[in-house]
């Protein structure tokens, strides 16, 4: 599910990229039209110096917001709402109950934590 989720969300930002391209593909060739003299050879010339930078920067502004919205995402999910639904759920465990009465109530949280960040890693 989590493969599956990570190709829908590549696949949206190159549906972005190819709707930005376009976009700046056609506001910078009105605006090579509107600088340059009508019917000049150097229309395609000039939309082509300013479509690349002006790609490459769209480009770098859709992916740092990719990776700062999965970021406060994660970040928010990780502490604060599967925080708060984790403890309750694992101090009713069978597991928790054992590991309190011998005392090693902190080698079980320990070993849960572990086993979850290692589900947390990506692939």
């Amino acid at each position: 599910m989590k493969k599956l989720l990570s190709k829908l969300v590549y696949l949206i930002l190159i549906i972005l990229s190819f709707l930005f391209i376009i976009f700046i593909g056609t506001y910078c060739n009105d605006l090579a039209k509107y600088l340059l003299t009508p019917y000049s050879d150097f229309v395609y010339l000039l939309t082509m110096l300013m479509v690349f930078p002006l790609f490459m920067l769209a480009i770098y502004l859709v992916g740092y917001s990719y990776l700062y919205i999965t970021y406060t995402i994660r970040f928010l999910f990780q502490y604060y709402v599967y925080a708060n639904l984790f403890i309750p759920f694992h101090r009713t465990t069978r597991s928790f109950k054992f590991h309190k009465r011998i005392g090693m109530e902190d080698h079980y949280w320990d070993r849960v934590v572990k086993k979850e960040m290692n589900k947390l890693k990506p692939y």
